[in-house]
């Protein structure tokens, strides 16, 4: 069910909109610029982390690493297109991305393994964009002006996927032009969104097709979540957000025979009528809507917060390691919940 109240807004967290530019000053020490590139080469759109001069350990390169590329994905899955745009400003999955540094930057191969970077050259053309970047917006009295080293991640999106992701944009698109409103965000009608997922698998669903909890998430799942290791397990935006409309769904199904309950949270984009703190309600109009996050809640215990969006990108879609085989979604819910 639906729940709207300050339990959800005290756990909530926003993710912050990456800047394209780099007129944002890193933080002291950082090793990670926290500005996101996209770039688009030929066809295909990049991503681009920038690694800089400041010194780091392993440890602490892979977790601001991590948080950079969490928060990246998040925005990018979490807030499909919706409107205005022509087919080539559509919310797009990145082809790869990068990792470039300095010349003389340490940067610990350890700290990379986890994302499937691999050190080789960009086309010259991308290096060409990414320098004029560095040279011109990277704050500092003496910008950049060197060579620099590059790793690469690529990111796997299956032509299956593509087609379902298809099917949800224009089904969106579809009802927006029919109500002439926005459209629903996640968790305003609980199971909405896994139902039309459900759904892309037939050209004329019966109600046997249509089936939410785990065995609509068993029957959905090997569709969607990849095994492969070595890459980034990409997933089109309004796919990422059923799926986990679908898992939620699983969970309320797992919790109820003793007595719990699943809440979804409205993430609706923030608008400037959103309870906040002093002070940002001026930032609030271009923040993207947060990830999905459901309330469990079981008789006599506390609640528990699930950040269901931030989970899913890390089970599905974050690299997996050569010879690396986790369970299903279906396995996770039934022996997490």
């Amino acid at each position: 069910m639906l729940q709207e109240d300050d339990i959800f807004a005290d756990v909530r967290h926003l993710p912050q909109r990456p800047s394209n530019t780099l007129d944002t000053e890193p933080n002291q020490g950082s090793s990670i610029h926290p500005a996101m590139l996209t770039l688009e080469h030929g066809h295909e759109l990049h991503w681009i982390a920038l690694r800089t001069q400041a010194p780091t350990t392993a440890q602490v390169l892979h977790q601001e690493l991590r948080a950079l590329l969490e928060n990246a994905w998040l925005i990018h899955l979490c807030n499909p297109f919706t409107g205005e745009e022509t087919g080539e400003e559509k919310s797009r999955t990145p082809s790869h991305i990068h990792l470039m540094a300095p010349e003389h930057a340490d940067v610990p191969e350890e700290a990379l393994r986890a994302f499937a970077f691999q050190q080789g050259t960009p086309t010259p053309e991308l290096h060409k964009s990414v320098l004029a970047h560095l040279r011109s917006e990277l704050p500092g009295d003496t910008p950049y002006e060197g060579p620099v080293q590059t790793w690469q991640a690529s990111c796997t999106l299956p032509g299956g996927q593509e087609i379902i992701e298809q099917q949800l944009a224009t089904a969106a698109s579809a009802k927006q032009s029919k109500d002439n409103e926005a459209p629903t965000a996640w968790g305003v009608q609980p199971g909405a969104l896994a139902l039309k997922l459900l759904a892309s698998l037939h050209a004329n669903p019966s109600n046997q097709d249509l089936v939410l909890g785990t065995a609509g998430l068993k029957k959905m799942e090997p569709h969607l979540v990849q095994t492969q290791s070595g890459t980034f397990r990409s997933m089109g935006p309004h796919t990422f957000l059923a799926l986990c409309d679908l898992v939620a769904t699983a969970i309320a199904e797992q919790v109820a025979p003793a007595g719990g309950r699943v809440d979804w949270a409205d993430c609706s984009p923030p608008t400037s009528d959103t309870p906040t703190t002093a002070g940002q309600a001026d930032e609030l109009e271009n923040q993207p809507a947060p990830p999905p996050l459901i309330r469990i809640t079981h008789p006599k215990q506390s609640p528990i917060h699930v950040p269901l969006g931030l989970e899913l990108l890390r089970w599905c879609t974050m690299p997996l390691q050569p010879g690396e085989h986790p369970p299903t979604l279906t396995e996770w819910v039934k022996g997490s919940f």
